[in-house]
């Protein structure tokens, strides 16, 4: 841009340019300027059109305003923008802080309760090795081969309690199983026996306690209803029946 103080020597050498008086009229009424009266007359009297003059004022009058204005509002508008990036920002870092917090106590919550844990938790019972030396097995000892046997129905003797104790309390109450051992089984004595009657009862239990109190006749006669029901275990039947014939 031309400087002001040339622009005035360029109208003062052509004073006929109504350009140039209407130029250094424009830049006098910006700045306000002193000489704005004077650069106002020479420019009308250059000028045809006196409308035109005062457009060319009015518009360098509003052209000013307008960008004062604009200024205004930017330096607004920039306020603005930071005052409300601050609250976003302080905002932002609120709900960080707050998010933190929370994690913070969650985590202190979770070590809590498996600390909480961890103490409800029993401790493994420890053995002490003297205990250990009472309860491991014994050597094996010798047995019969009718204990031996027998052993081997345990299984299937203790599957049968209640009706085992049944049987047993028949046993404690009936007087005719306290004779004398080895005394002879009696045809007319049938009527004494009706739990051997029952074969349902007959157990294998029923006639290891016969043969245990001495009752050989009853005894076998139950291993004999236990063969008869149990054709896979005859052979068993039928050594333990042997066993107790020989005494």
């Amino acid at each position: 841009m031309v400087d002001q103080d040339k622009l005035r020597d360029l109208a003062v050498q052509f004073p006929f340019a109504a350009a140039l008086q209407n130029e250094v009229l424009k830049r006098d009424f910006l700045t306000q300027d002193e000489a704005f009266e004077e650069s106002l007359r020479k420019a009308a009297l250059r000028s045809t059109d006196r409308e035109h003059l005062f457009e060319l004022i009015f518009q360098s009058l509003v052209q000013e305003k307008v960008e004062e204005i604009d200024e205004v509002l930017s330096k607004d508008l920039a306020s603005s923008v930071s005052k409300e990036k601050e609250a976003l920002q302080a905002q932002l870092e609120q709900q960080i802080n707050s998010q933190a917090a929370e994690l913070s106590f969650q985590r202190e919550l979770i070590a809590r309760q498996k600390e909480q844990r961890k103490e409800e938790t029993p401790s493994p019972q420890v053995i002490p090795i003297e205990q250990k030396e009472q309860i491991s097995p014994s050597e094996p000892t010798k047995r019969s081969f009718t204990d031996w046997i027998r052993s081997m129905e345990e299984p299937k003797r203790r599957s049968s309690i209640l009706k085992e104790d049944l049987i047993k309390k028949f046993i404690d109450n009936e007087p005719s199983l306290n004779r004398e051992k080895k005394s002879f089984f009696k045809p007319e004595e049938m009527s004494k026996l009706s739990i051997l009657e029952d074969e349902e009862f007959v157990t294998e239990t029923l006639a290891g306690l016969y043969a245990n109190q001495g009752h050989t006749e009853k005894a076998i006669r139950a291993y004999e209803i236990l063969q008869a029901h149990n054709p896979e275990k005859s052979g068993y039947f039928a050594a333990l029946i042997s066993e107790l014939k020989k005494k």
